[in-house]
């Protein structure tokens, strides 16, 4: 009884905290029965404040969406699928985020008339999280950005970016991270995402990056496609690169390249669990589908549990030795010119890496599930912090290298964290609290 006359008194001080209303609902239309036609009146209005919602109906808006107000969740209505458009060149960026707590989900970002320096969504403050958006830029040679995080004149502390579930087509860099050196950017999530034919898929430029979490994404390339992951011209310090596959990305010297090439603090980055194949690395200096850039004892991070295998390059390369590195329990295999290139330079297979077919389902398919009898199944090493594959499905203890996860066998150890049943517990009285007494506010 006493413990819960403290639940019930920590759930009325949780009431008291978000108080009587968590934010009001606004429509945005191109026929009748909605507050507005256009998604900037929304937000401009007075009577829009941080915590309120704008829903957005099926139809084209072409506008320049500037979002300026803290905490507002820019939404497609459900089952409509809104786009902002530019059909005549006049925007160079469809929505910029100048507000910390922006959300925007299920919106279509399209330009038809391969205006040059044209960007999807630039975000210049923190916690920004971008969900479930469609992001469409015909390639035409010029600097085209899906998302452009940060740069060299944005004074905020650059943190909280989170873009998950997004469908990229078609540009010159689907998301760049920073521009400028000035302070790091950290705790970023890109989840869940597919980048095709982009020249770059993600791009790291010249910011220090903390706690960067790239996982579950899908890149698929083309004839004209640099790299998918590039993260050594800063200072990466930490992250991970986690359950992405990647695959028929040609034209660069690298798929994936760590490293430290300019500043001194080594790089940090785990590889993890990825599936790179069929990748064409055709620059005459070609450095392979992993490339380590930088000086020796550049790279501190992890490469383990990864499939990869018939690249036109080396599978793993590296500029200069790499001591702080740890490379095992990989699928190196047919990399290169009859297969001679599975490692380069300065590195060498670990005592649990192999270099044999991972027998993909239907790899002319781009199947790149396991077979039964695949020798990557349950080769990898358990790494508590993966419980999940590309798929959200479960991982073994040992797990299975690559992106893909086949279904027998125990899932992983869970290591709670210290007190997470309470947080859920009050978590869930927060959500009913704020669900019970979310309002909608009519126009005025």
């Amino acid at each position: 009884m006493k413990n819960l006359r403290l639940f019930a008194a920590a759930a009325s001080l949780i009431l008291i905290a978000v108080g009587t209303s968590w934010g009001a609902v606004w429509t945005v239309g191109p026929g009748g029965g909605v507050d507005y036609s256009k998604i900037q009146d929304a937000i401009d209005a007075s009577t829009t404040v941080a915590g309120d919602t704008i829903e957005v109906a099926t139809g084209q808006y072409q506008e320049q969406v500037v979002v300026n107000k803290a905490d507002l969740t820019i939404q497609a209505m459900a089952g409509n699928a809104p786009q902002i458009i530019t059909t005549d060149g006049n925007y160079n960026t469809l929505v910029s985020i100048e507000a910390t707590g922006v959300t925007l989900d299920g919106l279509a970002l399209i330009s038809n008339d391969g205006h040059s320096r044209w960007t999807g969504v630039d975000v210049h403050k923190q916690n920004a999280t971008i969900r479930n958006c469609d992001i469409n830029s015909p390639y035409n040679g010029w600097p085209n950005f899906g998302v452009f995080a940060f740069n060299p004149n944005d004074t905020d502390k650059a943190s909280g970016l989170q873009i998950l579930d997004c469908y990229f087509y078609a540009g010159e860099d689907a998301i760049q991270l920073g521009s400028g050196s000035f302070h790091t950017l950290e705790d970023v999530v890109v989840k869940g995402n597919t980048i095709a034919y982009w020249e770059k898929g993600i791009y790291g430029k010249n910011k220090p990056l903390s706690n960067l979490n790239i996982e579950g994404n899908t890149f698929v390339g083309g004839s004209f496609c640099d790299y998918a992951i590039g993260l050594s011209q800063h200072d990466s310090r930490s992250g991970q690169i986690v359950n992405n596959l990647i695959y028929d990305w040609t034209d660069k010297d690298y798929t994936i390249t760590v490293g430290n090439q300019d500043w001194g603090d080594p790089c940090d980055i785990d590889i993890l669990n990825n599936t790179i194949v069929n990748n064409d690395e055709a620059g005459s200096g070609s450095r392979g589908a992993i490339y380590i850039e930088g000086d020796a004892g550049g790279y501190v991070g992890k490469i383990k549990n990864n499939i990869i295998v018939s690249n036109a390059d080396y599978g793993i390369y590296s500029d200069n030795p790499q001591s702080g590195a740890v490379i095992d329990y990989n699928d190196v295999w047919n990399n290169g010119p009859g297969g001679s290139l599975n490692y380069g330079p300065h590195l060498s297979a670990g005592a649990s890496d192999i270099s044999t077919d991972p027998l993909f389902v239907d790899l002319g398919a781009d199947d790149f599930h396991l077979q039964s009898t695949s020798p990557c199944i349950g080769a990898g090493l358990t790494i508590p912090r993966i419980l999940t594959d590309i798929e959200e499905n479960p991982r073994k203890s040992p797990p299975d290298m690559g992106a893909f996860e086949t279904s027998s066998g125990p899932p992983p150890p869970v290591i709670p964290e210290p007190g997470a049943a309470v947080v859920w517990l009050l978590g869930g009285v927060v959500l009913l609290c704020c669900a019970a007494v979310r309002r909608r506010r009519g126009k005025v």
